[in-house]
């Protein structure tokens, strides 16, 4: 009968040796970029399954067999040339082109064939150049994107409406045309304009009320009923809104209420940032219509002073118009 004694000294020592080396091989192997390759080393000669890897891969070709390419995107130039010299052997050609890419310089973009085919005699590598930000004002939005998208790059975008210019036509992009293109850029496009009615926008000095209101003979809803100076004066007062850069463009009619005495008249002035940007007289049963810009204005004026007879009262309606952000910032503080 075989007893089992105690290990003997010499065993342990040298069991407790290899535990020791074998931990540190693994940690020195976790801690290394030749991970990578190793990866990519065991994926391409491990036997996958034909059918489930031929629909994935062009014609038919086995990830799993000996000589698969490995995915060597995104390793700087001599690591990838390293890579697929241990993977598929060095006597496959490598060539190398270049191109201009967001980001590192130096690095992988593309590779041909894909990864996971079978080892061809030469296999093409794209490498990152310096790119710069391309020239994009006037540019329509669709086509800065396949360009920017080609470089590599993500786009934020920053929709804004400018009077006259097309919606989709790129106005400005960041860093500047010329600039190193980074791996994200922000471009500002034109859009259609967002309008409010002018009662929908809070007034910070107000000399008005908001509703339903007659011009010149016929019913107007959100529309403003307006005070009217009596006399004229060096310092023109009168209801004031906070733009705060918001509206682009105002277009308003202004006319005397029905019950005002006929005969009467007022003369209407637009201020914008204390400058006076237009002025019409307006007389009893008429309408006039004011059309200004008040781009990057910060407050808004109307002033009406009595011209003939003693109307008391003007009735405003009419719209702004500015980029849909700015609108609905706007008309949210009401």
């Amino acid at each position: 009968m075989q007893h089992v004694g105690k290990p003997r000294p010499q065993r342990i020592r040298r069991d407790a040796l290899a535990a020791v080396l074998i931990a540190s091989i693994g940690l020195f192997g976790a801690g290394v970029a030749t991970g990578f390759w190793v990866n990519n080393n065991r994926i391409a000669n491990t036997q996958s399954d034909p059918g489930a890897e031929s629909a994935a891969r062009p014609g038919g070709t086995v990830a799993g067999s000996s000589s698969a390419v490995p995915d060597v995107r995104g390793l700087t130039e001599s690591v990838a040339v390293q890579v697929l010299a241990d993977s598929v052997g060095a006597g496959r050609r490598v060539e190398i082109r270049t191109r201009p890419y967001a980001g590192l310089v130096g690095v992988v973009v593309e590779q041909e064939p894909a990864f996971g085919t079978a080892a061809p005699p030469v296999v093409t590598l794209t490498v990152s150049s310096p790119a710069a930000v391309p020239v994009a004002t006037g540019t329509s939005e669709s086509d800065l994107r396949v360009q920017l998208l080609e470089l590599g790059t993500q786009v934020a975008v920053v929709r804004r409406y400018v009077p006259a210019i097309a919606p989709g036509t790129v106005l400005d992009i960041l860093p500047p045309a010329g600039s190193e293109l980074p791996e994200k850029v922000t471009v500002t496009i034109a859009e259609a304009p967002s309008t409010a009615y002018l009662s929908g926008v809070k007034a910070s000095k107000n000399g008005c009320s908001t509703g339903s209101y007659t011009q010149a003979g016929t019913k107007r809803d959100n529309a403003l009923s307006c005070s009217v100076s009596k006399l004229s004066s060096a310092d023109p007062s009168g209801p004031m809104w906070e733009f705060a850069g918001a509206v682009e463009d105002v277009d308003l009619a202004f006319g005397l209420p029905t019950d005002a005495k006929p005969g009467g008249s007022v003369h209407v002035e637009l201020f914008a940032d204390g400058r006076r940007i237009a002025e019409s007289d307006v007389a009893f049963g008429a309408t006039a219509k004011l059309s200004v810009s008040t781009s990057g204005a910060l407050q808004f004026m109307i002033v009406a002073t009595a011209v003939a007879g003693e109307p008391d009262r003007v009735t405003v309606t009419g719209t702004v118009r500015g980029s849909r952000d700015a609108i609905v910032a706007l008309t949210e503080k009401k």
